[in-house]
């Protein structure tokens, strides 16, 4: 068997820095993102705040728009991340679905809201690509809202009267936490009142649920 090659420190190094450099710009492109907003955000400006050149950015991406996809598919795995951990850490179905839905406003929307700016504020009306990503994102946590939603039913031992209910329930939970996220983030003078409308949704949301499957949930 061929002996595989050792990487030079010299490699290494370089590697390092290459890694620093698209870190750096992805850093610098969410900021300006969320602050501006896509579309006001110029790639010199980007490249200003990451201390490179403008050639620098476009090497390590095609366009702007290669930029926000990239932040995209992170903030959707930080988002899946942090609901999934919550979901399986609760003591039941519908609990986890509760301390999820509380997690998605105090920990996604609060700690990483520059991230959920990306996916709920300037993602949408892009091109081709952005749009792809975009349904590829209703249809993940659709599935994931639909998987939580069967596991409940049936640990309330209940059904639903259609095969497609526990798509649609997990589809209209996804727009209500969208439309009050997007009013959860863009309302920064009013967290309190910002932060009782997100209450308020999670306890639309587990109320609904837990009329649909029964008291034993």
């Amino acid at each position: 068997m061929e002996q595989a090659k050792k990487t030079t420190p010299q490699a290494q190094r370089r590697e390092r820095e290459r890694e620093y450099r698209y870190r750096t710009i992805l850093s610098a492109a969410e900021t300006l993102f969320a602050a501006k907003g896509f579309r006001k955000t110029s790639v010199e400006e980007i490249a200003d705040q990451s201390e490179v050149s403008v050639g620098t950015v476009y090497f390590y991406f095609k366009d702007k728009e290669e930029l926000l996809i990239h932040l995209f598919d992170e903030s959707l795995y930080q988002l899946r991340s942090i609901l999934g951990k919550e979901f399986e850490r609760a003591d039941s179905p519908v609990k986890g679905m509760e301390k999820a839905g509380h997690a998605f406003f105090d920990e996604f929307c609060t700690h990483y809201s520059k991230k959920a700016l990306i996916l709920f504020r300037e993602s949408p009306g892009h091109g081709k690509r952005m749009e792809a990503r975009r349904k590829n994102m209703s249809e993940l946590i659709s599935k994931d809202l639909s998987q939580a939603i069967d596991r409940l039913r049936k640990d309330a031992g209940c059904k639903f009267r259609s095969k497609n209910s526990s798509s649609i329930y997990a589809m209209c939970i996804l727009g209500v936490y969208e439309k009050v996220a997007y009013h959860f983030l863009t309302e920064p003078d009013d967290p309190d009142r910002a932060k009782e409308i997100a209450l308020d949704a999670v306890d639309f949301i587990i109320g609904g649920i837990k009329d649909i499957t029964g008291p034993a949930a």
